[in-house]
């Protein structure tokens, strides 16, 4: 049996369409994100990607060449310990999971994230206070927080208080529990006044709403992160340096919004 062969004629003409508009069906992604992006102000963010583009064009600093490469210099070698971004410009070549530390705040009803940010401290506790204030920030007074839930790695004392005294209703696990283990229930004993706020806070998420509020906790971030890596595709940083990875997860996150918003759209008009 004889094979047959596409015909090849050098002179046909180009079979693609001249502009993306003849091929996008009306309602694609591609016409909102047109749309909405000249409106956004982005310059914080391409203003980081500028100095980027500016120091690649410059040659890699001291600091990225010592710690550039990972074959030739042992691996202690290559932290300067003088440069606090050291170990994250080395590390930014792995999932941006496992280089600096990762934070959002997501918003229940919706699962937007109202605030994001990278910092070097790989203790929570120092980020309650900041995110929580950049989220009030950004969602402005109308519509304030009224709740939060929050890991162990989030809780001290300091963390609670601060947040009662903003009028949050704080929910924050006060011990680190195994993966899918769930809350135990409250034992029988009444807060009294004497109690720490450990303690409170220990007795509060072991009620039925406590236990019901905190247990939405990884059905409202976990898949925000899932999404973002699986679905997005964005598993490491392209840049190095903190203010870089900042302004390169402040992308992200606003990529992973307007998706969002894209669908929302999309249910309103259907």
């Amino acid at each position: 049996m004889s094979k047959t062969y596409r015909a090849w004629n050098p002179r046909q003409s180009w079979l693609l369409p001249p502009s993306p508009q003849d091929w996008l069906p009306q309602g694609d992604l591609v016409y909102f994100l047109m749309d909405v992006v000249e409106s956004l102000d982005i310059s914080s963010i391409t203003a980081v990607y500028d100095q980027a583009a500016e120091s690649a064009a410059e040659g890699p600093s001291e600091v990225s060449r010592g710690v550039g490469s990972e074959t030739t210099v042992p691996d202690k070698a290559q932290i300067n310990f003088t440069d606090p971004e050291s170990r994250i410009m080395r590390a930014s070549n792995k999932g941006w999971d496992q280089c600096g530390n990762v934070q959002v705040v997501v918003d229940s009803a919706h699962q937007i994230i109202v605030a994001a940010d990278v910092t070097h401290q790989a203790n929570d506790v120092r980020q309650v206070l900041p995110m929580m204030a950049q989220a009030q920030k950004n969602v402005g007074e109308a519509n304030r927080i009224e709740k939060a839930s929050m890991d162990a790695g989030y809780f001290s004392e300091t963390n609670v208080q601060w947040m009662e005294d903003q009028g949050i209703d704080a929910y924050v696990a006060t011990g680190r529990l195994k993966h899918g283990e769930p809350l135990s229930s409250a034992p029988k004993e009444s807060v009294t006044a004497t109690m720490s706020i450990k303690e409170r806070m220990f007795l509060k998420i072991r009620t039925d709403q406590g236990k019901s509020l905190y247990a939405r906790r990884k059905a409202i971030v976990e898949p925000v992160f899932g999404q973002i890596k699986q679905a997005m595709g964005c598993r490491q940083f392209l840049l190095r340096g903190m203010r870089k990875m900042q302004a390169e997860w402040t992308l992200i996150c606003m990529s992973f919004n307007l998706r969002k918003l894209f669908q929302a759209s999309r249910m309103n008009t259907a």
